[in-house]
């Protein structure tokens, strides 16, 4: 839900928003493991659409003010493999990574 308000430009309003749509996602992704088996592959489905019904719900029921863009990539922002790998490389190509002992 942070990632909504840090990387995506969203209010605290839209990483309340994307906090109940990640609770939703988490869920879905526990009882997909659980039953197993060919179920594991509706993962990034179920995800993908539950969040897109409840940031459309928030949206239309509560007067226009949630930032989809924001709520939908913070949800989402885990279930993009290599995002945060190559969210990292750009840091370290930038300059803009700090590791070690600083002052």
């Amino acid at each position: 839900a942070t990632c909504a308000v840090i990387f995506f430009s969203g209010d605290w309003y839209d990483a309340g928003v994307a906090a109940v749509c990640g609770l939703a996602a988490g869920i879905v992704e526990y009882i997909l493991v659980t039953i197993g088996g060919d179920a594991k592959v509706l993962i990034d489905v179920l995800v993908g659409c539950m969040t897109g019904i409840i940031g459309g719900l928030f949206y239309r029921f509560d007067g226009e003010k949630t930032c989809l863009p924001a709520v939908f990539l913070g949800t989402l922002y885990w279930f993009f493999y290599g995002t945060a790998f190559v969210i990292g490389i750009l840091e370290i190509a930038t300059g803009e990574l700090e590791t070690g002992v600083t002052r």
